[in-house]
């Protein structure tokens, strides 16, 4: 399929992986738009922007004096290969380091996308907690950006997905 209709930006959470590419696909397949899938480290935070796309970040830690080129984790790479597998719908892959909704908002300004989706935070109390911190995405999202925000309910997934080495928001 051709990407003639644009761009969708995503915000992935590994949590929620298969829920929000399943609907992010089934957008981008019905509009003939492309994924810009977007996992942000909140942990970190980006120095610089490269050449070739990928960013160079810090960590938030005082103790932590490191600056490193932030990959793409392959077992969240893998994992999306997976979902997509066997849709026409093309997709690129984003690694950032801040502030997940003024992360993806600067994505999808940068990529021209023409929607965002993102997951919806984890419900009860752990979920709760978790926005309480962190901040909702969605919610940001909703208050700086003129283009659609598409949210997915949570579903309850089966797996055990270790998000610490992903540094994932909720949405």
């Amino acid at each position: 399929m051709s990407s003639h209709g644009g761009v969708i930006a995503v915000g992935i959470d590994p949590r929620q992986l298969e829920p929000i590419l399943s609907t992010a696909s089934w957008l981008a397949y019905s509009t003939g738009s492309r994924l810009a899938c977007c996992l942000v480290d909140v942990g970190r935070r980006t120095v610089r922007l490269n050449d070739d796309g990928t960013i160079a970040s810090e960590s938030l830690d005082p103790d932590e004096f490191d600056e490193a080129v932030q990959p793409f984790p392959d077992r969240i790479r893998s994992r999306i290969e997976e979902v997509l597998r066997g849709t026409p719908v093309e997709w690129s892959e984003h690694s950032l380091a801040g502030g997940a909704g003024a992360e993806l908002a600067r994505l999808a300004e940068s990529e021209g996308a023409s929607m965002i989706v993102v997951g919806a935070h984890e419900p009860g109390f752990r979920g709760g907690f978790r926005e309480f911190l962190n901040g909702s995405v969605a919610t940001y999202l909703s208050h700086v950006q003129e283009r659609p925000v598409v949210v997915v309910p949570w579903r309850d997934v089966e797996g055990d997905w270790d998000t610490a080495d992903t540094g994932s928001g909720d949405g």
